[in-house]
């Protein structure tokens, strides 16, 4: 469980408030302890086909198990069913454009992590967040799905965020910089008459008279 708010991390929010105004804010959070170095693409993939399908946006059958696997279609729709109903709570404010977090996480196991979450304007930690727990088979390259779980602020308590990373969050875009036009207009090219066209004329032969 995350620690409780400090004083030094108020006094934190407190600098960051004179530097920008602070907003409540949606988040999005991954863990992993999957090498980058290695092709982790596979495994943020199947972590993804599994959210999706607990969203009942694609079938069961999109995710490959492990042989280890003791999940079953019913165990997985009541996840699905537990993880959209406090999705739905966050949906409507995301965009789809949040910046996700990227955490490193220490396991035993191969796991991603995929925290959905909404921080309040004064705190650091979110008790509104659901997060889904990917865990892959040890030992082969492949990412074969041993496990898959759904934490709630019942299982949690509460998520909680670094400076750094509300920093990240709150920090309001840089505004676009729109090209100026060139003050002299551009010179238009200077208009050329048609060429005329040159026709030969092909001379008869005279006719030879029997």
């Amino acid at each position: 469980m995350n620690r409780p708010l400090k004083l030094s991390y108020l006094l934190s929010l407190a600098v960051m408030s004179m530097a920008y105004p602070l907003s409540a804010q949606n988040f999005i959070v991954r863990e992993s302890n999957i090498d980058r170095t290695k092709s982790p693409t596979q495994f943020f993939t199947s972590a993804k086909k599994c959210e999706e399908v607990l969203r009942k946006k694609l079938p069961i059958s999109s995710i490959i198990f492990s042989d280890k696997s003791t999940l079953t279609n019913s165990s997985i729709n009541a996840m699905g069913d537990l993880f959209v109903s406090y999705f739905n709570k966050i949906k409507p404010d995301f965009t789809g454009k949040e910046q996700v977090i990227e955490r490193s996480v220490s396991d035993r196991n191969k796991v991603v992590k995929t925290t959905y979450g909404f921080v309040p304007v004064d705190k650091n930690q979110a008790q509104n967040f659901i997060q889904i727990v990917v865990v892959f088979e040890s030992g082969i390259p492949n990412a074969k799905v041993a496990d898959i779980q759904v934490k709630t602020p019942t299982d949690l308590g509460y998520y909680a965020l670094d400076y750094n990373e509300l920093q990240k969050l709150r920090k309001k875009p840089e505004p676009a910089t729109t090209k100026k036009p060139d003050a002299t207009p551009a010179k238009k090219p200077a208009a050329t008459s048609p060429k005329k066209k040159t026709t030969t004329s092909v001379k008869k032969k005279p006719v030879k008279k029997n």
